[in-house]
């Protein structure tokens, strides 16, 4: 399959999109930072028993806890199964997902080359290929590349779970407890290495902010999303995860106060949405105040 798709609506069952036209480049903007103010934040209600089985409920409660607490902070749009918004649907020149690719809003992005250079999304087309169409739709102009891992989980990889901008120059890289050697913890550190060599589309070297990981988590099963960095800016606030692990928690609040200064750090336990693969930045969606 190499068809444009959304793993957020094939997870999550939301709307179907509108037919999709193509704009000239020249016509294109660019895709501003999550930290820009936003005019409201867009989810999609959970609904496939196909998908979630018995975790439907739960997942859906989680949902509604996220939805919530962005609402104290901006308006949510949740969409529902067959409605339809009439929106105009620009489409991009590869397959993706918005967790895939993470953008500082002033040239740069980076993702993971599992996720992107990938048959099961863009079968058929190089690096160099995908890197062309990222940029070209985010209006970038300079990609980092990671390597991540491929078929280890349904994202292949997706870049918002380890590594974030926090904004031009600065990126956060959550890295694992000290005698974890596991792939994902290889990964990690591989993202964090990397990154602290590399340049910005401006020329800066990148600086890097260490979050730790945590040392324990409620659930067992393998598919879950451990990480505090994927969390979702705000008007106001930065919505994360909490684990349980008071202490982890506790520093992870605290880096993300300090590199987010006049927002409120806000922490959820939602378990079921992370044991699920995904996170609180993977059902979200913000759209930038015009």
């Amino acid at each position: 399959m190499n068809e444009p798709h959304s793993l957020f609506g094939r997870l999550f069952g939301g709307a179907q999109q509108q037919p999709v036209s193509r704009m000239p480049v020249q016509q294109r903007g660019r895709v501003e930072a999550d930290d820009v103010p936003h005019a409201r934040t867009w989810m999609s209600w959970p609904t496939s028993r196909s998908i979630w089985g018995r975790q439907l409920d739960g997942v859906q409660q989680d949902i509604a806890l996220i939805a919530r607490t962005v609402a104290r902070f901006e308006p949510v749009i949740l969409c529902a199964p067959d409605e339809r918004e009439g929106l105009p649907f620009e489409q991009a020149e590869f397959v993706g997902e918005a967790g895939a690719v993470e953008t500082d809003g002033d040239g740069t992005v980076m993702a993971t080359e599992s996720s992107l250079v990938n048959r099961n999304r863009n079968c058929g087309m190089s690096r160099d290929e995908v890197e062309r169409a990222v940029l070209e739709a985010y209006g970038a102009e300079r990609m980092i590349w990671v390597p991540g891992i491929k078929g280890r989980d349904i994202t292949d990889d997706h870049i918002d779970v380890t590594s974030r901008f926090v904004r031009p120059g600065v990126v956060m890289v959550q890295v694992p407890p000290a005698d974890r050697h596991d792939v994902w913890a290889r990964d990690a550190r591989e993202q964090f290495d990397l990154l602290s060599r590399v340049t910005d589309a401006r020329g800066r070297r990148l600086q890097v902010i260490r979050v730790e990981g945590p040392d324990q988590v409620r659930s067992r099963k393998s598919t879950f999303v451990d990480s505090y960095l994927n969390f979702h800016l705000v008007n106001g606030a930065v919505i994360t995860a909490q684990f349980g692990d008071v202490v982890k928690d506790e520093g992870a609040r605290q880096t993300l106060a300090a590199a987010f200064p006049g927002r409120e750090v806000v922490q959820l336990d939602v378990d079921r949405l992370m044991a699920g693969g995904g996170g609180i930045h993977c059902s979200t969606m913000q759209q930038p105040r015009a």
